[in-house]
């Protein structure tokens, strides 16, 4: 009874903050279960972040690209950086800016994403689009 007591008012903290929300335990579980029947999706990703990538080095941007699904584009300063990713929003393109302290000071960075339910016309729209509001 002692153990169970002591346990019970001074576990609570750890149970609640170190445990995983469900939701996200499902999700992950499910996101994992798609991954393996369906490999299709990442090579269909990895090959629509390369056209990206290309497309992007071809219109002038510094990209950064691992061969993952996200595709970099540094930037010169975080206001040119914060400029273009407004521009691109406001345009119907969503992108993510990096700035200090997620990169280095004095540095930025676009961050630009493809999935497996995107298409080459979506990387299209996406290059025309950059290439319009960004250079």
């Amino acid at each position: 009874a002692d153990v169970i007591e002591h346990l019970r008012v001074h576990a609570r903290p750890f149970v609640f903050t170190a445990s995983a929300v469900p939701a996200a335990v499902g999700a992950a579980q499910e996101a994992l279960r798609i991954c393996r029947s369906e490999p299709w999706r990442r090579d269909h990703t990895i090959a629509l972040a390369t056209r990206l990538a290309d497309g992007l080095r071809g219109i002038g941007g510094d990209v950064s690209f691992a061969g993952s699904a996200i595709v970099g584009v540094r930037m010169r300063d975080e206001w040119q950086a914060t400029l273009a990713w407004r521009a691109l929003f406001e345009a119907g393109i969503y992108v993510n800016v990096g700035v200090f302290p997620a990169v280095p000071r004095g540095e930025a960075l676009l961050r630009l994403s493809t999935t497996s339910v995107h298409e080459e016309a979506d990387v299209d729209r996406c290059l025309e689009t950059y290439a319009r509001v960004v250079r």
